[in-house]
């Protein structure tokens, strides 16, 4: 019997006992994302909650397109089925049901589709990173104009900056010292990559924008920076 530790994302694709396998693996996570939405503690078997996080999850599994994360896209699809149970639980008392009778659902609970939904929570977590980051970047004195001055154009200096980057993320030292100073340890690059600290003075503040991204909670953005 396959361990579910090993069943991969492509294997459950194909259904059967693997897809039984993964879902089961991710079911601490399904049920921490449905706890995040609802504000509160579910129990698995009594709270419908859950059952709705995991058949959603069973549904991202069908729909990724295998564009960004498939972590990050299947909360998109938890969020987005339990908004719609919220929906169908207020307006219950209407005797109006979730789905009708085709199996299908019914369009005045599912006011838009499913992708436009999805695009619309994705907008919204990507609002909801870039306040926290701003107000990340303001602790050290950092403007996204700051940002957009120090990002390297050219091409050498591009790929001086990222080793730096790559570096530093690999680094226990060097991040230590970074979250301990909030600045760059400039010794220790100098004698390592073979960098002066005049290349990299220029690009500080983009380096260290770039570190608080990688180093935070930032699903989306870490995808523009890649």
């Amino acid at each position: 019997m396959a361990n579910i530790l090993t069943v991969s994302l492509q294997q459950a694709a194909q259904g059967g006992k693997m897809r039984d396998l993964y879902i089961e693996a991710y079911k601490p996570f399904i049920a921490a994302t449905v706890c995040r939405v609802c504000g509160k503690y579910k129990t698995w078997g009594i709270d419908e909650e859950l059952s709705i996080g995991l058949m959603a999850f069973n549904e991202a599994i069908d729909k990724f397109d295998g564009r960004g994360k498939f972590l990050s896209f299947s909360k998109l699809v938890i969020k987005s089925r339990l908004y719609d149970y919220f929906r169908y639980v207020k307006r219950r008392g209407e005797n109006e049901s979730l789905y009708g009778e085709d199996g299908r659902e019914s369009q005045s609970v599912i006011d838009i589709s499913f992708d436009e939904r999805i695009k619309d929570l994705q907008r919204t977590e990507l609002n909801e990173e870039l306040q926290l980051f701003n107000k990340e970047l303001s602790t050290k004195n950092i403007t996204i104009k700051d940002l957009v001055k120090s990002s390297p154009k050219h091409i050498k200096k591009r790929k001086a900056v990222n080793d730096v980057i790559k570096f530093m993320l690999l680094s226990k030292e060097c991040l230590a010292f970074f979250k301990a100073s909030g600045n760059l340890p400039l010794k220790i690059i100098e004698d390592n990559l073979n960098i002066s600290r005049k290349l990299i003075e220029p690009y500080r503040k983009y380096i260290i924008s770039a570190l608080i991204i990688y180093n935070g909670n930032y699903t989306y953005l870490k995808e523009y920076i890649k």
